[in-house]
């Protein structure tokens, strides 16, 4: 409950870290609901995401945790981590590992 996945906020358009602000109108033409409530942080090169912080997040919390949309209800998403995200320090969530790699593929594989 620190607040920080609310404040430091990468998200994605078709699957890439948004990048520019016509990328982020897009999606804010696609759905308002969800992606109104982020306010983009300075923007940066195309190099590098733009980071955008929720409005709805006053001091640690959500004031809007009861009606947040899905893209907040599942976070951490496992798709951040296949583009390189971690979860901060002292973050209330935490990955459990299932087995090791070779483990899964391999039963995978038998199914």
């Amino acid at each position: 409950m620190c607040g920080t996945c609310c404040r430091s906020v990468i998200l994605t358009y078709m699957r890439k870290p948004v990048r520019t602000m016509k990328q982020f109108e897009k999606l804010l033409r696609w759905h308002w609901k969800t992606y109104e409530r982020f306010i983009p942080d300075a923007v940066q090169n195309e190099q590098m995401p733009i980071a955008f912080t929720c409005k709805y997040v006053q001091g640690n919390r959500c004031s809007v945790h009861e009606t947040r949309p899905l893209l907040c209800r599942t976070y951490p998403h496992r798709s951040i981590f296949k583009m390189g995200a971690i979860l901060e320090d002292g973050c209330g969530y935490r990955v459990v590992e299932k087995g090791s790699f070779e483990d899964i593929l391999s039963q995978k594989i038998r199914s």
